[in-house]
Formats: structure tokens, C-alpha cells, sequence
């Protein structure tokens, strides 16, 4: 815990609103995945039985207004809806990607300039006294500090989605879910 503490503090403040602003992208992100998934069923429902559509017609009398409400007409509603949501979660997700690399890359700059201007500053005794080998390792190392940073969204990104997708299925049927998880 240290560690993100450490990371954290290090960060210009400016950085920590963009880490905040990527925070809130990884769960839009989920939250439209999660849409995405959730909007198949009700499809594969529509497609497969004509029970599902007696079992689910209170609540899809709100969409009377805009269509008779037909198993060929929901179909293509939800297709439809399926589509929009997968477009818009593919536009987030690419604004995510590009403001994520946007992110690690001036990170980067940010760092790899202050170390530099740091070793510029100093007198040509600490470079006579150190071995030359140190200043370039710490330089590279901002590189693997960014990349660190880069892999750990990355991992965030897929630790929300399995809880977003265990919450689900939890809130579905919490004896299928436990018996699953017994058997994988």
C-alpha cells in the first residue's frame, strides 16, 4: 500500500486529476461492457422463446409508445441498442487508450526532464566520483516507472470488470454462481 502511496505523492497534482479522470473512463468503461453483456440476453430471449416476451411484458409496455410490441420488433429495438452501446463503449474505450498513452508518455517527459536537468546541474566532481553507469539507470528506470504504471491500468481494468461480472452473476443466482466457481 505503501507503494501506491509513494507513486501517488510523487505525481504533480495535474497528473493526479488525469489518474482520476482515467479512474472514472476504466469504470464508464465497465459499466457500458457490463450494458453491453446484459443487452444479449433479453435478444437470445426474443429470439429463442415466446415465453420470454408474456414473462417480461409489464416492463416492456414502456416501450409501447414507441412500437407494437412484437417479438420481430424487439429484436430488432434491442439489436439496435446493442449496437449503439458497443459503438459508444468502442469510441470510450479508444479516447481511454489514447488518453491513457497520452498520460504514461508525458509522465514520462515530466520525469525523464527532471532527472536530466537534475544531472545537468551538477558539477562535473559528482560525474568524476560516480559511476557513469547510475545516472543512465536511473533515467531507464523512469521508463520502467511509466510502464510499471502503464500494466498496472491495465490490470485495474480487468480486476473491475471480473468483480463487475461476479456482482452480476451474485445478483442473478447466487447457487449457480458459488457452484461455478466450485467447478472452474
Amino acid at each position: 500500500m505503501s507503494i501506491f502511496k509513494n507513486t501517488f505523492n510523487i505525481l504533480r497534482s495535474e497528473d493526479k486529476i488525469k489518474l482520476l479522470i482515467l479512474f472514472f473512463l476504466i469504470l464508464l468503461n465497465v459499466f457500458l461492457e457490463m450494458l453491453g453483456i446484459g443487452l444479449i440476453f433479453p435478444i437470445l430471449g426474443f429470439l429463442i422463446s415466446e415465453k420470454f416476451l408474456l414473462a417480461y411484458s409489464n416492463y416492456l409496455n414502456i416501450l409501447s409508445p414507441l412500437f407494437d410490441i412484437n417479438r420481430n420488433n424487439l429484436t430488432i429495438f434491442f439489436s439496435i441498442i446493442l449496437i449503439v452501446v458497443f459503438i459508444i463503449k468502442n469510441l470510450i474505450g479508444l479516447y481511454f487508450a489514447h488518453f491513457k498513452y497520452k498520460f504514461t508518455y508525458s509522465l514520462l517527459n515530466y520525469f525523464s526532464e527532471k532527472m536530466y536537468s537534475r544531472y545537468i546541474n551538477k558539477d562535473i566532481l559528482f560525474f568524476s566520483e560516480t559511476n557513469t553507469s547510475i545516472p543512465i539507470r536511473n533515467i531507464e528506470n523512469v521508463a520502467t516507472f511509466t510502464e510499471g504504471l502503464n500494466q498496472f491500468l491495465f490490470f485495474l481494468i480487468d480486476i473491475i470488470f471480473l468483480l463487475s461480472v461476479l456482482i452480476l452473476l451474485f445478483y442473478i443466482s447466487i447457487i449457480n454462481t458459488i457452484f461455478l466457481l466450485i467447478v472452474v
